[in-house]
């Protein structure tokens, strides 16, 4: 009887896994130790360069939770880490915290977050990447089997990236990321995703480089399957990869590079097929970014031959002070397929002759479907140009120049930029109803075809004090099922209570 009940004991045991402790100044910390007690911590983590004694014998495990301590900070010595362990479906690994567990001296009253930071100097392994996973680890993973959790990020020196991973079914949430150097020889990135990263996510997380010389690191590069509730801004381009959604992302202050390239706001095309769908995202160049390219959907494309079965959702987006719009289609002379476009405010800025969607290159380029455009430009009225793109205009559009806007109360300077006012503004109820792009969208990624059917969250807050994100800025109203939809991405609701927007529980429910 009792060897039968210790059998399913042990597997019950491996299921969960071991939790290790991990300080740089809990006193007697040491990588000879268990690790097994906030009391007997290892100095350093599997796959640092300095982990030794029982921390370098170790391996990580399915279960398995490495726990730093909040405050700590591990310099370039220990780092990068290079990862190279996976966990399971039913048992995932977790590298991050316990906001229970941190340093006083260093954090005060409550938790803040461990630290890696480099202070400018080369890292002692891993090709100059704070992290780095390298290999195609999750094979047999159907959803994130690794996560990386609540880390500070700095001190770059410029050459690598922040974060580099090459496997799928990866997780990095709450990141802080910011303090890097500029560098001759290359320009880093915050996000770098290389060869297979199905399934991986980024979201919660912030790319800010406010403290820095702002003009050097991208904030994602490569590829990506899923960015959502993220923070960049002073960087030179925010996103320049092949993703598949990115959803809720607030990105501002754009910088031309210190070698002289141009910045850029959006520049992607699908990583794992041909559809990539974008929404609730908040653009705000800013004026460092002078001729930059604001939005170019499906832009590398072209140099591959083209993607003529290629499709592109772009809705409850919001472009301002951008001085373009969105450029759809790639080059340079290759088709990118069909673009939705639904329910976008874009304000071109302060540049004039600058149409708010199009491709002005020779054709073929795209076709272009708009909906529910507002499209706010110094002069003229058109929304999409169509020398390089078949433009159609699917109803429910709404042209104005800036000086016609700001006197109907749609201006820059809203809590929520160029959004209506009053029941009897331009935009409400001048729309077409979307609901057949929702059902669309649906059937494609069930938590976009849910967000189609509301208007922006504005994409999220950011809390610059502690640099955590909030989700969303903004309480989302329903569209209506069967009346008009508005012109804009925002639906003015007047005094009825808003709806509330589907909890981050439930969102995540449906990925």
């Amino acid at each position: 009887m009792k060897l039968r009940w210790l059998i399913p004991l042990l597997f019950c045991l491996q299921a969960f896994g071991v939790t290790h402790y991990i300080s740089k100044t809990v006193t007697g910390a040491s990588d000879s130790n268990n690790g097994t007690a906030k009391s007997t911590p290892w100095l350093h983590m599997p796959g640092m360069a300095t982990c030794a004694s029982n921390c370098a014998t170790y391996t990580p495990s399915p279960g398995d939770s490495f726990i730093l301590y909040g405050g700590d900070t591990w310099t370039a010595s220990d780092l990068g880490i290079t990862w190279q362990w996976s966990g399971s479906n039913a048992s995932p690994i977790y590298i991050g915290v316990d906001t229970s567990w941190y340093s006083s001296g260093e954090c005060g009253a409550s938790f803040c977050r461990p630290i890696f930071n480099a202070s400018h100097s080369a890292l002692t392994q891993a090709s100059d990447d704070f992290i780095n996973v390298y290999q195609n680890l999750n094979g047999s993973c159907t959803q994130p089997c690794v996560t990386f959790d609540n880390i500070e990020i700095t001190g770059g020196d410029g050459i690598g990236s922040y974060v580099y991973y090459s496997s799928p079914y990866f997780e990095f949430k709450n990141l802080y990321m910011h303090g890097w150097a500029t560098n001759s020889n290359n320009n880093g990135g915050c996000f770098t995703g290389a060869t297979n990263v199905t399934g991986s996510s980024i979201h919660d997380s912030i790319c800010d480089g406010t403290d820095t010389t702002q003009n050097w690191y991208n904030g994602f590069t490569g590829i990506h399957h899923l960015i959502y509730n993220v923070v960049i801004r002073y960087v030179v381009s925010g996103v320049l990869a092949d993703i598949d959604i990115m959803h809720d992302i607030l990105i501002s202050n754009m910088v031309t590079s210190a070698g002289g390239d141009h910045c850029n706001g959006f520049s992607y095309s699908p990583y794992s097929g041909s559809t990539t769908i974008v929404y609730n995202v908040v653009n705000a160049m800013g004026t460092g970014c002078s001729g930059g390219v604001v939005w170019w959907a499906n832009g590398d494309l072209g140099s591959t031959g083209g993607c003529v079965g290629c499709t592109a959702y772009l809705f409850n987006n919001v472009l301002y002070n951008d001085q373009n719009g969105i450029t759809t289609g790639g080059h340079p002379s290759a088709s990118s397929g069909t673009f939705y476009l639904s329910n976008n405010t874009i304000d071109t800025g302060a540049q004039s002759g600058v149409n708010c969607m199009g491709n002005g290159e020779a054709s073929p380029r795209m076709t272009v479907n708009f909906y529910n455009t507002h499209c706010i430009v110094v002069s003229g009225s058109t929304i999409c140009v169509n020398t390089g793109a078949t433009c159609t205009d699917g109803g429910g559009n709404l042209a104005q120049t800036e000086a016609v806007a700001n006197a109907d109360n749609y201006t820059a300077s809203q809590t929520y930029v160029y959004s209506p006012t009053a029941s009897n503004s331009p935009t409400v109820g001048n729309g077409v109803n979307e609901q057949s792009l929702c059902t669309t969208l649906a059937g494609i990624n069930a938590a976009a075809g849910t967000a189609c059917q509301s208007d922006t969250t504005y994409a999220v807050s950011y809390n610059t004090s502690n640099h955590t994100v909030s989700y969303p800025a903004r309480t989302v109203n329903a569209w209506p099922l069967s009346a008009a939809w508005d012109s804009s991405a925002y639906r003015f609701v007047g005094a009825a209570a808003p709806q509330g927007a589907p909890t981050p529980a439930a969102m995540l429910a449906l990925r």
